[in-house]
């Protein structure tokens, strides 16, 4: 597989392997940003989904474990699935480059990609982990296909305007968390003994919201069937636990992926993969540095301390703030696979990057059988001090399964199927094929 050059005229920019026409900088930073997802999943994975509500430090946490919601706050959350994010909008400019010079229909093309892109995400809400990010990309993109032959600068501009809805979110998202913290009742509803017993229709149809928005049993329940099972009960907790979720990606990150999009289709447009513009990229890392982290530093101190009000700051400040270190980590990133792109580290996870798909989604099922039921069954059970070895262990795992998979395959098992259906033909499979 090979991506056009962003130049007219076809040439391999700095960030190009010449022995594969690949663009080895856009694969590395997109393999880089898996690392960085799962450490914002993780918590996801293993923890009760009230922790989410609640990022304060449940009581007895060891100071590693601690260290791991700071480090995670500052440098990761929010970070990454904007530059994820940008990853598709690049993605989607090739598709369309590539579309022109063979002179193909776009339009129909990328809804079919967009179409197989849901059935992952349902899929993966199903049966993995409702965290999924997939089907909002595929919602979302339905909006690039009359943007993706604007300009460079329209692109920005359309960017800039989604990025502002989306800060303008957070801000409302804080008050009416401030105003339900205000108006709770002193007597809120405490989880009953024998609580995890109970259907998850039985705790809706009486549903009682806690101090976080969430029924207390369903604490309980979410325990039990996520280490014991069936499978059946958990696949309706993932997509209540789905459905719950959908406010705030409405409110917020609908508008920065949307953002993202459009930010990483006028990056390729604007020749940035090319290395044309260098002004903006030591304007991207300053301004990540300099004001971004900061804004990051103070939001993990904020999200750290209990209170609506901190939580609802802390939020604004991840929003305004978050993309503006994921485009310094995405410069940081392909200066660094420039400078090594020879080197075996780069290239490893160069091949996690060109799988990226399989690679999200495999990460989802080793977290998953390491948490569930029909796995280890460890949900909950394992301490925040040792993320810190599980995060890297599934990522790591992961590098080493694309390098051995495309010894001998020319793309990964999910890429193949999605880019064999978007063209309505069997792609190559064998490394030979290809």
């Amino acid at each position: 597989m090979q991506y056009p050059s962003a130049m007219s005229t076809p040439v391999l920019s700095p960030f190009t392997a010449a022995a594969t026409g690949r663009v080895v900088g856009i694969d590395f930073v997109r393999g880089m940003a898996l690392l960085g997802i799962t450490v914002v999943n993780v918590q996801l994975f293993a923890a009760p989904f009230e922790r989410l509500l609640d990022p304060a430090l449940p009581d007895g946490v060891s100071a590693m474990g601690a260290a791991f919601q700071w480090f995670n706050i500052t440098f990761c959350a929010g970070k990454f699935y904007p530059l994820y994010s940008l990853l598709f909008g690049v993605g989607l400019a090739i598709m369309l480059e590539s579309a022109v010079r063979r002179g193909a229909s776009f339009g129909w093309t990328f809804a079919r990609r967009l179409l197989m892109l849901a059935l992952f995400g349902l899929l993966h809400v199903l049966l993995l982990w409702y965290g999924d990010i997939l089907l909002l990309y595929a919602a979302v993109g339905i909006i690039m296909i009359p943007l993706a032959r604007c300009s460079a600068r329209t692109l920005a501009i359309a960017a800039g305007v989604s990025f502002t809805v989306g800060v303008l979110g957070a801000c409302l998202f804080a008050l009416l968390g401030m105003m339900a913290a205000g108006a709770e009742s002193a007597d809120a509803p405490t989880q009953a003994a024998g609580a995890g017993s109970e259907s998850l229709w039985e705790i809706l149809r009486t549903y009682q919201p806690g101090s976080v928005g969430m029924d207390p049993r369903l604490n309980a329940f979410e325990q039990r069937v996520f280490r014991e099972g069936p499978f059946v009960e958990a696949m309706a907790l993932r997509v209540f636990f789905y459905v719950f979720s959908t406010f705030f990606m409405a409110l917020i990150v609908v508008w920065q992926v949307a953002a993202c999009f459009c930010a990483g289709a006028a990056l390729w447009k604007a020749g940035f993969f090319a290395g044309r513009t260098p002004r903006l990229e030591r304007a991207m890392v300053w301004t990540g540095l300099l004001i971004g982290l900061p804004m990051q530093i103070a939001a993990a101190w904020l999200m750290m301390h209990r209170g609506e009000a901190a939580y609802g700051a802390a939020t604004v400040l991840m929003q305004v703030g978050g993309p503006m270190v994921s485009m310094a980590y995405l410069a940081l990133a392909l200066r660094w696979a420039t400078r090594q792109a020879d080197s075996g580290s780069v290239r490893a996870v160069a091949r996690l990057g060109a799988m990226g798909l399989t690679g999200y989604l495999g990460v989802s099922l080793l977290m998953s059988f390491t948490m569930q039921h029909w796995g280890l069954g460890l949900f909950d059970s394992v301490p925040m001090e040792w993320w810190w070895v599980l995060v890297p262990g599934v990522w790591l795992a992961m590098v080493a399964f694309a390098s051995l998979w495309l010894k001998w395959f020319a793309a990964g098992p999910l890429e193949w199927a999605w880019k064999s259906f978007t063209h309505l033909k069997r792609s190559p499979m064998l490394r030979a094929e290809g």
